[in-house]
């Protein structure tokens, strides 16, 4: 009986063992903090508005990030939440001449966002960002009055999923929902970068008849795009002009069945 037990805890030991070695191998991050020179809070895409954010983190402040990164977990892919294209803002590290050691895409949560993966936030990350956020001012930076740069419509290639939802007097109850399929994602999807702003337009105010999501791998927001009762188009915020994309918007009422039901 003794002998019996003795070896069920040798085993539990070994599979225990075993668990944490694996969780370990799988969330190790190589974060070689001695090489950051300087820190940087900056768009998450260069050119995406027309002008520029770049705000250097202080001696203290950067020490803080640093000490806190390598106790964040690695997972794999993104967080799949508003990250990337649509994240507020980028932490990135310089070393020596100014080369970019690491970039991570913060998003809605604080989680670090990197091409394949992504650091989940903890506490101690929440609490630095957030008093960053204050101080600085950057998260409410972008309140739909920065206006869209060159790269803002550029980026049609990475979506793989669009939706169509109808908005009614109920909100989005009894309309059209209508997820694309894989070949007419495709087809439609570079469409969106045709749209032209409209310069003096007023910023998006509310009033919807239906909306148009894409998505990337991750299932985070590329594009979102409004449509108001007027004929009014907003992508992701920012007013553009309906006949630059109106060929393309007949499609999607057409494709979703939109069209049909009006």
């Amino acid at each position: 009986m003794n002998k019996r037990f003795f070896i069920t805890i040798i085993v539990m030991g070994v599979v225990l063992f075993s668990l944490v070695a694996c969780s370990h191998a799988r969330t190790s991050f190589d974060f070689e903090r001695a090489s950051i020179i300087s820190v940087c809070i900056e768009d998450a895409v260069p050119g995406y508005y027309a002008d520029t954010l770049k705000i250097e983190l202080d001696q203290k402040e950067m020490s803080n990030l640093i000490q806190i990164v390598p106790e964040l977990q690695l997972k794999k892919g993104q967080s799949g939440q508003s990250n990337g294209i649509g994240s507020d803002y980028s932490i990135v590290c310089y070393g020596e001449n100014g080369s970019k050691l690491y970039k991570f895409d913060v998003d809605s949560s604080h989680n670090l966002n990197m091409e394949d993966s992504y650091l989940e936030h903890n506490t101690k990350l929440d609490e630095f960002l957030g008093n960053l956020e204050t101080t600085y001012g950057f998260l409410n930076y972008d309140n739909g009055e920065r206006l869209p740069g060159p790269e803002f419509l550029k980026f049609t290639d990475i979506i793989s999923k669009i939706k169509f939802v109808e908005h009614t007097e109920t909100n989005f109850d009894d309309g059209v929902s209508y997820i694309l399929k894989k070949d007419e994602v495709d087809r439609l999807k570079g469409g969106i970068s045709k749209a032209v702003y409209s310069e003096g337009k007023e910023l998006y105010d509310g009033d919807m008849m239906y909306r148009i999501n894409a998505f990337d791998k991750w299932g985070s927001f590329v594009y979102s795009i409004f449509v108001t009762p007027e004929y009014d188009v907003y992508i992701n915020g920012r007013p553009y002009e309906y006949d630059s994309i109106k060929d393309w918007l007949d499609e999607m009422e057409e494709v979703s069945g939109f069209a049909d039901k009006h």
